[in-house]
């Protein structure tokens, strides 16, 4: 067991040659584990030490957490088995004229393990003993043999030797060498990997009157070992049988998760009818229902207990027999058998044979553009998502390769994410980089696929927060405030921010800004418009500036606009917010609702009069006599010495531009909510 930021050594025995493979990983920190082998497996598997940091990157998991997941790995030491010596103590059947004798092997140098290999090639041989000339007619040394004719799937080498000596007699008859001067002998006989587009024949489909059927009850059969093993990877495109029965098939692929039990990874039905029974049988799988096959799998079949498939019966011994065993019930998809659980026979061969395609390798989703990210996100967080696609029915992924050497990215392989391993490069004065990381990944059936995923790490520019547009100001109060407005900005990446007035809609010297830190800024500190002359005021007190500030971090720059109107207010005259187009109809609301209530009030009055005159008095009569008053309790608004209209935002909005608006563009918005607000600013 080790812990996150440790370093952990595995190890196997170096005398026997003994080499690693893992079996188990359990990467944890509360809530989160994660168990795929495939870091760590590519890592140590193959070898006989392997030592590594035990982090995030290198297990393939998002995990670990500043030291605190552990980690527990499990591996098995295989030992592969080797050849002693060549055994030369047998004699020489002749004294002359070279002849060979027999050699031998044992495969005990070292002995395999019980996960090992045995020993590959043959344990017996023949060496030339005895070469000396004879008189008779004599055999040349043998040649090399010849490259084997086939990379897989057993194929044939030849060598070649001369007779010597035809012509030894003192007569000139010709004596020739007994024996043949060619051989040949299989090589390569491992079963090649890829299925291709291959027919497997394990019995021969004819129509036949003397199959036998199955009268026992139960579904139908898994072929567990033997010659329906599958020993390829590719996919099946076709199943042939003889049936002998009506109904429906199913065909199933099952592939082992533990010892003794099987998953169904996928399925193929077909309807038998009268007319197909005891004939060749052709079943030809569409596209997308062609199941993929790996070196292991093993096939079967079920029905609704009408016992389709036809069988022969098997002598004693007979290789073409696998061990077969009865399902009790039907199989979907995802089942899981345990095959101990079932009865056996192993005295049938069955009338099934199939045909393979290759499969097809699996692919990435992938965004046409590079991703763009900014250069202050934090280490271990997300940056995107990799989808991984495979059309082939039943495919799984088989391993992947990940980029250990990337220097600021890793890959989940359990979530399929790809995340920040290091702080992402950042300098002053450049804008983005751009950074890479590569991911290969391998199907069922070894295809590899490998892709390179580009990010475009850009400078975020400042941020700007608790900033208004539009600013009222009352010259005979604004001498006294030590500013007029205020607002804060932040760089997210941490860098000097200056900011200043760039222009103005008229020639003055009227303003400047004060930041905290004289002339420059970090993080989230505030910036101060002021006054230069408080008594100039006086001058401007109906005149309107447009400011445009602009703040920047030596590589991008924030800008955005400013109006300001210098109006004198009288006392007790309720405070009018300026007219920007937020605050417009909400004053034509209240006008209108304002109006309607005065209307509504006068009305109330005169009809109240009315009933109180004479029934012939004339409605002028009426109306010169009429009243009506408002209760004296209603007071108006107090006046406030500055009055402010703008589009407020939070104080925790805020906006990311690269680079300045447009000439047009006048306006700048903040942040992704803008709400017309009328606030009245006490300074």
């Amino acid at each position: 067991m080790y812990t996150e930021g440790e370093h952990a050594y595995l190890t196997c025995s170096a005398e026997y040659k003994e080499t690693m493979d893992i079996i188990y990983v359990n990467y944890n920190h509360g809530t989160c584990s994660h168990n795929g082998p495939y870091g760590i497996r590519n890592l140590c598997n193959g070898k006989t030490n392997c030592s590594f940091d035990v982090s995030n990157s290198n297990i393939g998991s998002s995990c670990g957490a500043n030291g605190i997941a552990t980690l527990e790995v499990r591996y098995n030491c295989i030992r592969h088995g080797g050849w002693s010596d060549w055994n030369t103590s047998a004699s020489c059947p002749v004294t002359c004229g070279g002849a060979f004798r027999n050699v031998t092997r044992t495969c005990s140098n070292p002995f395999p393990n019980e996960i090992g290999d045995t020993c590959s090639g043959e344990a017996s041989d023949q060496q030339s003993c005895n070469t000396n000339m004879c008189i008779e007619a004599t055999w040349d040394e043998w040649s090399l043999w010849s490259e084997c004719s086939r990379s897989c799937g057993s194929g044939i080498q030849t060598r070649l030797r001369q007779c010597l000596n035809q012509k030894n007699t003192t007569d000139g008859y010709v004596s020739d060498c007994v024996g043949d001067g060619t051989e040949s002998r299989s090589c390569n006989t491992e079963v090649c990997p890829y299925c291709h587009d291959n027919h497997f024949q394990y019995t021969s489909i004819q129509s036949s009157s003397s199959l036998k059927e199955d009268i026992s009850s139960g579904y139908g059969y898994l072929l567990l070992n033997g010659i329906y093993t599958i020993k390829c990877c590719g996919r099946i495109k076709m199943w042939e049988f003889v049936p002998v029965n009506t109904g429906r098939l199913t065909f199933v692929i099952m592939r082992t998760t533990t010892d003794n039990k099987y998953k169904c990874v996928g399925s193929n039905q077909i309807d038998i009818t009268a007319t197909d029974l005891r004939k060749s049988t052709q079943f030809d799988v569409s596209e997308d229902k062609r199941i993929v096959i790996t070196k292991g799998d093993i096939i079967g079949w079920f029905d609704s207990g009408s016992n389709i498939v036809g069988f022969h019966d098997c002598l004693p011994n007979n290789y073409m027999c696998p061990l077969s065993y009865r399902l009790s019930n039907a199989i979907r998809e995802g089942d899981v058998v345990d095959v101990t659980s079932l009865s056996g026979t192993s005295d049938r061969s069955y009338t099934v044979n199939y045909s393979t395609v290759e499969n097809r390798p699996i692919a990435f989703d992938l965004p046409s553009k590079p991703m763009q990210i900014p250069d202050h996100i934090n280490i271990d967080a997300l940056v995107m998502a990799i989808s991984i696609s495979d059309q082939d029915y039943g495919d799984y992924i088989q391993d992947f390769k990940l980029d250990y050497d990337n220097e600021y990215f890793y890959f989940d392989t359990t979530m399929r994410n790809v995340y920040v391993k290091k702080k992402l490069p950042h300098t002053v004065g450049q804008m983005s980089f751009s950074l890479n990381i590569t991911l290969t990944v391998q199907d069922s059936c070894y295809n590899e696929v490998t892709s390179n995923v580009t990010f475009v790490v850009y400078n975020a520019p400042p941020v700007i927060s608790g900033l208004q547009n539009n600013l009222e100001v009352d010259p005979a109060t604004a001498v006294s405030e030590p500013y007029i407005t205020q607002f804060q900005v932040k760089d997210p990446s941490g860098d000097n921010i200056s900011c200043m007035i760039n222009e103005t809609n008229a020639a003055t010297d009227l303003f400047y800004l004060q930041l905290d830190d004289i002339g420059m800024t970090k993080n989230n500190n505030n910036v101060y418009l002021k006054l230069m002359n408080n008594e100039s005021i006086q001058s401007n007190t109906s005149s309107q500036f447009i400011l445009t500030i602009t703040c920047e971090d030596g590589t991008e720059n924030t800008e955005f606009e400013l109006k300001i109107k210098f109006q004198t207010k009288n006392k007790g005259t309720p405070t009018i917010p300026s007219t920007d187009s937020n605050a417009i109809p909400i004053i034509i609301g209240v006008c209108a609702f304002i109006l309607c209530l005065t209307i509504l009030v006068i009305c109330a009055c005169i009809w109240k009069r009315r009933r109180k005159l004479v029934v012939n008095e004339t409605s002028e009569d009426k109306l010169n006599h009429a009243t009506c008053s408002i209760a004296a309790g209603v007071t108006e608004n107090p006046y406030h010495d500055m009055g402010q209209t703008a589009e407020q935002h939070n104080t925790n909005d805020y906006v990311e531009m690269s680079g300045k608006p447009h000439a047009k563009e006048k306006a700048f918005h903040l942040g992704t909510t803008e709400v017309g607000a009328y606030t009245e600013a006490w300074r």
